[in-house]
C-alpha cells in the first residue's frame, strides 16, 4: 500500500503489494472472463449488431457486440479515452460526465469507453490498483473537513488522490447543493488531486447511480486512493458499502438521540468509526463517545474473522490523530489482502453491481422505447382506475420486454 511512515518493513511492504496486485488481476480475471474476442463465434457476431450472446458447447459465454464497442468509438471518445489513460484530468471529468449523461447516443459510447479503459489497464500496469474509501456520516460531523485533511496526507506521501463527494440534489436544476470542490479549497489545488462534486439526483443510499463507473475511470487516470463521501443523514446512507474497500464512519461528539437511527444501520456495515471534531470543549465529549461506540460495536459483531473495528477520535480541524486514522485504514488494506478477503469482497461487490447495471438497464429501455411506453402508459391507465391489479401489469411489461428483444 502507500508508505505509511510509521516503521512498516520494507519487505512486508513489497509483499503486501504483490499480494494486492495478485489479488487484483484475479478480481478483473472474474469480470472480464466473459470477453473472448478472439474466438470465431465472436468474429461472427461483429458483422451482426444485433446478435445475442451465446453459450458454447464447453459452457463458456461469448458476449454479444456491445453497440459502439471499442473498434466503434467514436473519434472524439477515443480522443477522450486516451488521455484520460495519460491522466488528464480534465479527460477524467468529461469521462465521467458522459457516463452520467442519460442520452441514448451518450450512453452507448459510455459503455464503450469503460470497456476500453478497463481492457486498458488489465493489461498495462501502469501504476497501483486503485483502494475505495468511503466516508459516511450524518451532516455536520466534519467529513469534507477530514478528506481534505487526509487526502493532502496522503499526496504529501506520494500517492495520487481522488475524491468523488456525492451531495443532496437541487430539485429544480438538479445540480449539486452543497458543491464539496469549493469547501475542499487546499486539496482541489493539489496536482496530485481531483475532486469532482456529484448531485445524488434522488439515487438512494448516499451515492450517486454512476459512482462505480466514475471509480473505474478514476482508476484508469492513475489515481490509486479514491475517497467517496456520502450524502449522510440516515441509516440506508450504506450503499456506498458496497463500492468500497473501506468504510469510514465519521461521527460527531455528544450525538445525542437523533442519531440512534443511524447507529443501527451504518455502524454495522463500518470497518472504521471516527468520533470527530474531538477538541477544544468537546474533547472530553468525544472521549465518552468512543467508549459508547466500542460497546456498541461489540454487540453488532464482527464481518470479517481477520478484522475488529477500531473507534478512533480526532480533529480535522487541529489535525490532531489523523495520523493514526491513516495507519488505520493503512492496516485494514494490508489485512484484508493477506486474508483474501478484500478479493472475495470485490467479486462480489462486481457481481452485485453487474445486477444493478441490469436493472438500471432494463428501466432505461421500458422509459425510452416508442412501443413500450405505450404499452405502459395504457396498463397504468388501467390499474389506476382499478382494473388491473398491479402485479399482473408488471407481469405483462415484463412479457411484452422480453418478447420486444
Amino acid at each position: 500500500m502507500w508508505s505509511t511512515g510509521f516503521g512498516k518493513a520494507v519487505a512486508a511492504a513489497g509483499l503486501f503489494r504483490a499480494a494486492r496486485a495478485l489479488s487484483y488481476a484475479r478480481n478483473q480475471s472474474v469480470m472480464l472472463r466473459c470477453r473472448p474476442y478472439h474466438t470465431p463465434a465472436f468474429q461472427e457476431q461483429q458483422n451482426d449488431q444485433m446478435a445475442p450472446s451465446v453459450i458454447t458447447d464447453s459452457g463458456d459465454v461469448v458476449s454479444a457486440r456491445l453497440t459502439g464497442h471499442v473498434e466503434e468509438l467514436k473519434p472524439e471518445t477515443r480522443n477522450l479515452a486516451e488521455k484520460l489513460l495519460q491522466g488528464n484530468n480534465k479527460a477524467l471529468s468529461r469521462a465521467i460526465t458522459l457516463c452520467e449523461s442519460t442520452l441514448s447516443t451518450d450512453r452507448a459510447q459510455a459503455s464503450s469507453l469503460l470497456q476500453h479503459v478497463l481492457a486498458a489497464t488489465e493489461s498495462e500496469d501502469h501504476h497501483k490498483p486503485l483502494f475505495r474509501v468511503g466516508v459516511s456520516g450524518p451532516p455536520g460531523s466534519g467529513k469534507s473537513s477530514l478528506i481534505e485533511v487526509l487526502g493532502r496526507l496522503a499526496t504529501s506521501k506520494g500517492e495520487k488522490v481522488a475524491v468523488l463527494a456525492i451531495d443532496p440534489s437541487s430539485e429544480r436544476s438538479g445540480g449539486s447543493i452543497l458543491g464539496d470542490k469549493t469547501r475542499m479549497e487546499l486539496l482541489s489545488q493539489d496536482p496530485n488531486a481531483f475532486v469532482r462534486p456529484t448531485p445524488a439526483r434522488g439515487h438512494l443510499g448516499g451515492i450517486a447511480r454512476h459512482t462505480a463507473d466514475a471509480a473505474l475511470l478514476c482508476e484508469a487516470g492513475g489515481y490509486n486512493l479514491l475517497m467517496i463521501e456520502t450524502v449522510g443523514g440516515g441509516q440506508n446512507d450504506i450503499a456506498v458499502a458496497e463500492l468500497v474497500d473501506c468504510l469510514l464512519l465519521v461521527l460527531p461528539p455528544a450525538a445525542g438521540d437523533e442519531l440512534q437511527g443511524i447507529k443501527k444501520g451504518v455502524v454495522e456495515v463500518a470497518d472504521i468509526v471516527l468520533i470527530n471534531k474531538a477538541d477544544g470543549d468537546m474533547e472530553m465529549a468525544a472521549r465518552r463517545a468512543v467508549v459508547e461506540y466500542k460497546n456498541a460495536l461489540h454487540f453488532a459483531g464482527m464481518r470479517y474473522k481477520s478484522w475488529s473495528p477500531p473507534v478512533l477520535s480526532c480533529s480535522a480541524k487541529t489535525e490532531k490523530g489523523v495520523d493514526q486514522v491513516w495507519a488505520k485504514i493503512c492496516e485494514f488494506e494490508r489485512v484484508m489482502a493477506v486474508s483474501g478477503a478484500l478479493e472475495r469482497k470485490r467479486a462480489e461487490q462486481s457481481r452485485q453491481l453487474l445486477w444493478s447495471n441490469i436493472k438500471n438497464e432494463i428501466t432505461e429501455r421500458l422509459r425510452t422505447d416508442d412501443y413500450l411506453r405505450k404499452i405502459i402508459a395504457g396498463l397504468e391507465e388501467q390499474v389506476m382506475q382499478g382494473k388491473m391489479a398491479s402485479r399482473a401489469a408488471a407481469y405483462l411489461i415484463a412479457n411484452d420486454f422480453l418478447v420486444r428483444g
